[in-house]
């Protein structure tokens, strides 16, 4: 969905919307719409409208690109990332290694693709924000790796950019971490992204250690990313709201066949009505492999 076939599925949307404003609308505490938010269930004419705006002002508002499109090009390659910003979503999420001391995309063991300065210069000029996910070996090389992604960064015209770190062990993980503290801790342009499942295995306690990492790396973390499927919700929202972390941003995964539109989509809904009991923003990374077929063919 790009270029000008997307902007007439967001013109007919704004129509329908429109259109159905006075039966379906309901506002929020600051008098803005929620109508994307409210499940009917009068006839099925209703239920349909609901059910698609719900799912593309969704998408237009809250959901993140993994690793680009990869309709024609490989994922993390410099097309499938300018494919995806040009849907302007919040942001585009995609790897990054050093191969030879210079920075390129790729996701080991995948070979290394384009020059991150090149992939950065996409996003000059759009509101969508970059998601640098950093592969680090362990060959105790981190602040180089991080001093190189950071530089070139920092010579982008990019208002915002989201770093997330992937270290192969936990102490690994968290000397990373708090060196990227140390050098971002005065730069409101660059933050943090941290995945708790990186400091331990989906359903293990987060234990007392990692509450002090986190609480240490204090307000460069951004946001926190939690496996829809695997996590206790109550537990990582208490535990942002705890740490002031204001985003969560659930990376939605499933198989393409086993991917059920009418399930991800209550999915979403309960994911978003948390926002109503914790004081945290909640946002959607997606590989689109995921959606394709029978997703997008509701739509």
């Amino acid at each position: 969905m790009v270029g000008l076939e997307r902007m007439l599925q967001l013109e007919q949307l704004r129509k329908i919307e429109k259109a159905n404003s006075k039966r379906f609308r309901k506002y929020d505490k600051e008098g803005k719409p929620k109508t994307y938010l409210r499940a009917v269930s009068d006839e099925n004419d209703g239920q349909n409208i609901t059910y698609n705006l719900f799912i593309r002002m969704t998408i237009e508002q809250r959901f993140g690109v993994h690793r680009g499109l990869d309709a024609h090009a490989k994922q993390n390659s410099l097309k499938a990332i300018q494919e995806a910003v040009d849907l302007k979503p919040i942001f585009v999420e995609f790897d990054v290694m050093s191969i030879n001391g210079i920075i390129k995309t790729g996701h080991p063991p995948q070979e290394p693709l384009d020059k991150l300065e090149e992939v950065l210069s996409l996003f000059e000029g759009h509101e969508t924000y970059p998601k640098i996910d950093i592969k680090l070996k362990n060959d105790g090389l981190y602040s180089i790796v991080t001093d190189k992604v950071l530089e070139l960064v920092n010579q982008a015209s990019i208002d915002f950019t989201l770093i997330n770190i992937t270290g192969k062990d936990r102490s690994y993980q968290i000397g990373a971490e708090n060196y990227f503290f140390a050098k971002v801790r005065n730069n409101p342009k660059i933050k943090l992204n941290i995945d708790l499942a990186r400091y331990r295995k989906p359903g293990c306690r987060i234990d007392k250690s990692i509450k002090k990492h986190v609480k240490g790396l204090g307000n460069i973390i951004y946001s926190v990313s939690p496996e829809i499927h695997e996590e206790n919700w109550d537990k990582v929202l208490r535990f942002a709201e705890k740490h002031r972390i204001r985003n969560c941003c659930f990376w939605l995964r499933s198989s393409p066949g086993a991917f059920n539109p009418q399930v991800t989509v209550e999915t979403i809904r309960k994911a978003l009505s948390l926002e109503k009991e914790y004081n945290v923003k909640i946002y959607f990374e997606i590989n689109l492999n995921y959606i394709k077929g029978p997703f997008l063919n509701k739509l």
